[in-house]
């Protein structure tokens, strides 16, 4: 069905009477029919009980925001961008109602196979599962809506909802080969750049909820953008505000992501799930949206309430976090930027084996942490196309070098942060973590001072007590 067929059905949903809701970082938010339908259903409701910053909350009490209302603020910036293209294009372009429900709704339902405490449940734990390995959660994401249009019975027509799907993988994937709208991948989910919506959404909630100062405005960069030559390229003298975006990015992974503290409560919540999973089985669901939608951040309590001897472990782990008994920061080591090795994962393993058996490999939890600029070790900016002015035909790049001279020269950097699951053997865990960097890092040791202990001054015989009132 050609997507002229498909503009009068949607062209009727847009008509329709729409609801707006009031949002903490966007304003009011208008949403159309289609998307209330997809929002007033369980699977959707679902991202209320998955925070946004997975374990933060631990560490940062205010970072408590959803999943949910970043849907809602991705689906309002990707009717922003489509509504200053079509102001400005709209004759070259000829967008349609079709391409900004495509635009919406993507940024609606991208998020939508997210599991428990979000990055954590695919990056640490479905990872460690040989036939796991591979999943991922936008893939994820286009199989929730699917169940959600037929369970539900969304209104949706067929073209429209391949779109979106392809709209939230990135995929691009045409009717045909005078389809010339390219640039709405750039959008949702840019796989050229890593410069879209869903990230401008996230950096500015987590700044907000997690009190860091955010360092760039995405309202200049969607007031910034003109389509070139198919692609979403920014007019120059927004390549400050650009950088500035990557770098504020890896300065909440820094600060808040990667905090210590934050690493070792991952590292708990996901020894709790690991160790509750043979016997809940939820990681048997991840394939299949009607059972996949019960699962969320809850499961955290219903292992702490329940009576299973088999979750025995678990609760002891879940009563340790919620006592504040966390596993112990023993040391961390960033690897050097030309180290051969850098991406190689160090585990457990490897540091309890260079013990000489004092340590065992479950005595230690290790973080293996990547800061980037969002594109690997590469700079994204190098894959921006820019423009002199709005009437400007010819779209250019610009190199770092002539930007500025105070820009990174290292656009990725690898930390490994290790932890001693038992307070007693921080010592041991911290000693061999440090023989284990003369080993690998030729000699190179970055060791990290034990707290001091806190000194109790005596008090004097003669000394009166201090009157408390």
């Amino acid at each position: 069905m050609s997507q002229q067929a498909n503009r009068p059905l949607v062209q009727a949903h847009r008509t329709a009477r729409t609801k707006e809701i009031h949002d903490n970082v966007h304003g009011t938010i208008s949403l159309d029919p289609v998307a209330l339908q997809i929002i007033d259903t369980p699977p959707f409701q679902r991202l209320r009980d998955i925070k946004q910053l997975g374990c933060c909350s631990f560490v940062f009490p205010g970072a408590i925001h959803t999943r949910f209302e970043h849907s809602l603020g991705t689906y309002k910036l990707a009717g922003d961008v489509y509504e200053h293209l079509s102001h400005f294009q709209q004759a070259e372009l000829d967008l349609t109602e079709f391409d900004r429900s495509a635009l919406m709704l993507a940024g609606l339902c991208h998020d939508l196979g997210h599991g428990p405490f979000s990055h954590v449940f695919d990056n640490e734990i479905l990872s460690k599962i040989p036939a796991l390995e591979d999943w991922k959660h936008e893939h994820m994401s286009t199989k929730m809506l699917d169940y959600i249009v037929e369970t539900y019975n969304v209104d949706i027509p067929p073209a429209l909802l391949k779109r979106v799907k392809d709209l939230i993988l990135g995929t691009v994937v045409l009717p045909d080969e005078h389809d010339n709208k390219r640039f709405l991948f750039d959008v949702v989910a840019n796989v050229r750049n890593s410069i879209d919506v869903d990230k401008f959404d996230y950096i500015a909630r987590d700044c907000r909820n997690s009190g860091v100062e955010s360092g760039y405005s995405y309202e200049r960069l969607i007031m910034g953008m003109k389509v070139i030559d198919n692609e979403i390229c920014f007019r120059q003298k927004q390549c400050d505000n650009l950088y500035h975006l990557f770098a504020t990015r890896a300065r909440l992974y820094r600060t808040v992501y990667t905090h210590d503290k934050v690493k070792a409560v991952e590292a708990m919540i996901t020894d709790a799930l690991s160790l509750a999973d043979p016997y809940l089985k939820f990681t048997e669901t991840v394939n299949d949206p009607a059972t996949y939608w019960k699962l969320d951040d809850t499961i955290l309590k219903k292992i702490e309430v329940s009576d299973a001897p088999e979750l025995a472990a678990s609760r002891k782990i879940i009563e340790r976090l919620r006592k504040r008994d966390l596993y112990r920061y023993c040391a961390s080591y960033v690897k050097p930027k030309d180290c051969p090795r850098k991406s190689e994962k160090v585990t457990p393993a490897h540091i309890a084996a260079i013990s000489k058996g004092a340590l065992l490999p479950d005595d230690i939890a290790v973080a293996n942490v990547k800061i980037n600029y969002a594109l690997g070790d590469k700079n994204p900016v190098d894959n921006v196309h820019f423009f002199d002015r709005f009437d400007s035909t010819e779209k250019y790049l610009m190199l770092k070098h002539k930007v500025s001279h105070l820009l990174p020269e290292v656009f990725e950097e690898h930390i490994v942060k290790v932890y001693a699951k038992d307070p007693a053997k921080a010592d041991k865990v911290r000693e061999a973590f440090e023989e284990y960097q003369r080993h690998s890092y030729d000699g190179a040791v970055h060791s990290t001072p034990a707290k001091p202990k806190k000194r109790h001054r005596s008090r004097s015989p003669t000394e009166p007590k201090k009157l408390i009132l």
